[in-house]
């Protein structure tokens, strides 16, 4: 039996065989284009080498003020996960 796509008009039917095949996102920042698609191979993306060190610099300032927070009893997580998500996608 086929399940109905919900995001799509009632007519359309979604086959119980299709499956999600990848899942990522693309940033635009000063100029810059970052994209980062994780599949069941692996992780992919498109980050340019100058900017890893930068990646990085930002992961360690918001590990830290991260830690601050959680000290404090409040998380907010959303950004250290976007950019350890940019800098796997490096290696």
């Amino acid at each position: 039996m086929d399940q109905q796509n919900l995001s799509a008009p009632s007519s359309a039917q979604v086959s119980p065989a299709r499956r999600l095949i990848a899942a990522g996102f693309i940033r635009r920042i000063a100029g810059r284009t970052i994209s980062v698609r994780a599949t069941e191979a692996g992780v992919t993306g498109t980050i340019k080498t100058a900017r890893v060190a930068e990646l990085h610099r930002l992961c360690r300032e918001d590990y830290t003020s991260s830690a601050d927070r959680r000290a404090q009893d409040h998380r907010d997580d959303a950004f250290l996960l976007a950019r350890a998500s940019e800098a796997v996608a490096v290696r």
